[in-house]
């Protein structure tokens, strides 16, 4: 199996980088009310050893079918979001993103310099030129993000939800950055 290629990211406002312990508690914060993530399908944090284990399984198969960031302004050491890079497919060489960031850093487009910079990686480093985003049909912000950043919408798929038996409707977006497209 590959090895993807992981870097500690830069961009104008913000640094990306692996989670150290003081984030334990700023992600905690975010995962224990449920009301920070209206649109997303994460398991309630009701102790901080369900941040490690929400850590734990970021990391599981990081660097062979995922990569994981904390998102750090770089005026400040704590987190304000995370972002992943997962979901691949070798032989197609597509990745899908899944992101999130702590209400309170809504807004002030760090998550599209976040996600740009990702991008740029992926594409030199990791060889990919596919990238996608499933977000939920009612996630207006996040379906405006991908747009923003030039993802194409290319239909609605449902999947039942991880943590609950709800089911999902997704709206599925790619970029492709390939030569000839």
């Amino acid at each position: 199996m590959p090895k993807l290629k992981y870097l500690e990211l830069s961009s104008e406002r913000l640094n990306l980088r692996l989670p150290i312990k003081s984030d334990v508690r700023a992600q905690y914060k975010y995962l224990s009310n449920p009301n920070n993530y209206p649109f997303t399908d994460y398991k309630v944090a009701k102790s901080k050893k369900d941040v490690h284990d929400y850590f734990e399984r970021m990391f599981k198969e990081h660097l062979y079918q995922s990569l994981f960031w904390m998102i750090v302004k770089k005026d400040r050491k704590k987190p304000i979001g995370t972002i992943s890079a997962w979901n691949i497919n070798w032989e197609e060489m597509t990745i899908e993103f899944g992101y999130s960031l702590y209400p309170e850093y809504r807004g002030f487009g760090y998550m599209a310099e976040a996600l740009q910079c990702v991008i740029d990686f992926l594409k030199k480093e990791n060889n990919f030129y596919l990238f996608d985003i499933w977000t939920d049909n009612q996630n207006v912000a996040s379906r405006n993000l991908a747009e923003s950043l030039g993802f194409t919408y290319l239909n609605d798929e449902v999947e039942k939800a991880h943590n609950s038996d709800k089911f999902i409707t997704y709206a599925c977006y790619r970029l492709d950055l390939r030569e000839d497209s």
